[in-house]
């Protein structure tokens, strides 16, 4: 059986550093990788009018979409194979959740 390595990637430098350790390593990881983007649906959503909160989200999804796929691209040029990951929810209890759920044998946070 193959090792499970689930990668939780956002839009900090630390998770670029993270795809770029990953890739300077790779012999390291098995071929399949799964990055997980997790949109946390309790920001200050209270500041933003209902009619537009899920324009919001909208777009919230849309540039988490766009982060994996870039992200997922890097890493299949040096031949991962990639499965994207995009739910919502509160990162801090997503993650793990799905960690334990799915059991993933290794979680790379940067």
């Amino acid at each position: 059986m193959e090792t499970k390595i689930l990668i939780p990637v956002n839009d900090s430098p630390t998770t670029q550093k993270t795809i770029e350790d990953v890739i300077a390593y790779k012999e390291r990881f098995p071929q399949q990788l799964v990055l997980l983007h997790v949109i946390n649906d309790q920001l200050a959503y209270r500041m933003i009018p209902d009619f537009q909160i899920e324009m919001v989200r909208e777009n919230a999804e849309k540039a988490a979409r766009q982060r994996l796929e870039t992200m997922a691209e890097q890493l299949h040029k040096v031949g991962f194979e990639i499965e994207l990951r995009l739910e919502f929810g509160a990162p801090r209890r997503v993650i793990p959740q799905i960690a334990n759920e799915e059991e993933f044998q290794l979680l790379v946070i940067g």
